[in-house]
């Protein structure tokens, strides 16, 4: 602690020397904000689980999705990565990645006994 204290000083010390950032005194006495811990929660026997997730670049109104399939032991039994063209925005992407995931099922046969995961 006291030497996290320390560095912090003269980090900000040096940062102020170079008109980088004004001294903030309290800033060693913050407390450290609680890590989310975001944990896969395996699917029920018999079932698979569908994770999509998109990314989407405004500038250009493109994005991409990604998509994998695991079974009840947490293996991967399929994964996919697909370039999206002329998305309007976040949301649109968000939906195309899960109907990718859908489609995805639904070409490896899990016709039923899967959750889609966004």
């Amino acid at each position: 602690m006291v030497v996290c204290g320390a560095w912090t000083l003269w980090f900000a010390r040096n940062a102020r020397r170079r008109c980088r950032k004004t001294w903030e005194p309290g800033a060693t006495l913050k407390p450290a904000e609680p890590k989310r811990k975001d944990t896969w929660k395996r699917p029920e026997q018999g079932w698979v689980k569908v994770n999509a997730d998109a990314a989407f670049d405004a500038e250009n109104c493109t994005g991409s999705a990604g998509v994998v399939i695991r079974d009840q032991d947490g293996l991967v039994v399929a994964a996919v990565a697909r370039w999206l063209d002329n998305v309007p925005d976040a949301l649109t992407a968000e939906a195309l990645a899960a109907k990718e995931g859908l489609e995805l099922a639904s070409e490896c046969g899990y016709e039923k006994g899967f959750e889609v995961d966004t």
